[in-house]
């Protein structure tokens, strides 16, 4: 992830994970975290809305994320909790 645009909209794509009406306050704080360019802070938003809600993600979203965590050189279990609620 060199391009600073390439994982704005990286990121942008995983906004429709906060579709449903529960999910305001991490969809505000997703969006924020993208207008000051806090992009970990942002997909930390994304990881921790879906840890939190026990939600099963789809398998896109879930290597979008993992491409974004490598990308972003983030090294935490954010990943390998989302993998391990997808075989639950």
């Amino acid at each position: 992830m060199s391009s600073s645009t390439a994982l704005r909209e990286e990121l942008e794509s995983l906004r429709r994970v906060f579709a449903k009406s529960d999910a305001e306050t991490y969809r505000e704080h997703f969006d924020e975290f993208l207008r000051q360019h806090e992009f970990e802070l942002a997909l930390h938003s994304v990881c921790d809305y879906l840890i939190g809600m026990a939600s099963a993600c789809d398998a896109l979203t879930l290597e979008c994320i993992q491409r974004l965590h490598e990308g972003m050189k983030i090294e935490d279990d954010c990943v390998l909790r989302l993998c391990s609620s997808r075989r639950d």
